[in-house]
């Protein structure tokens, strides 16, 4: 069935017919279209979600590296604190110690001379 009469021109019913048939293809066009982009939407869609989680674990991350740091500092500002309150435990025991010795027998008063010049350069020190 030919599109056009034979003089060229369309009459009603050839135009309508081709008028529907453009809307149609057009219609169509415009579905396929529609499917295709939300197939990729679908596709890209656990990308996104999973770069998203990314982003929020990162943030999370940072926070807490900062917060381990300012702790490691805090633990060092605890190891050395221990160690000082050891070392003035052992020279005031080595002093006692002396005073202990001395005071049993009277004697060992280089000792007792030294816990004292000890325990003297501990708390200038300290």
């Amino acid at each position: 069935m030919p599109i056009f009469n034979g003089d060229g021109m369309l009459d009603a019913t050839e135009f309508w017919a081709l008028a529907g048939g453009i809307c149609t293809a057009l219609i169509t066009l415009s579905a396929v279209f529609k499917i295709i982009t939300d197939a990729i939407k679908k596709i890209k869609e656990p990308a996104e979600t999973q770069k998203t989680h990314f982003n929020e674990i990162d943030k999370r991350l940072d926070g807490m590296e900062a917060r381990m740091a300012e702790h490691e500092k805090y633990f060092d500002n605890d190891k050395k604190h221990i160690e000082l309150l050891e070392e003035g435990n052992r020279v005031t025991q080595k002093a006692l110690l002396a005073l202990m010795s001395h005071s049993l027998d009277g004697n060992h008063t280089e000792e007792l001379e030294e816990a004292k010049k000890q325990l003297h350069d501990y708390l200038l020190n300290k």
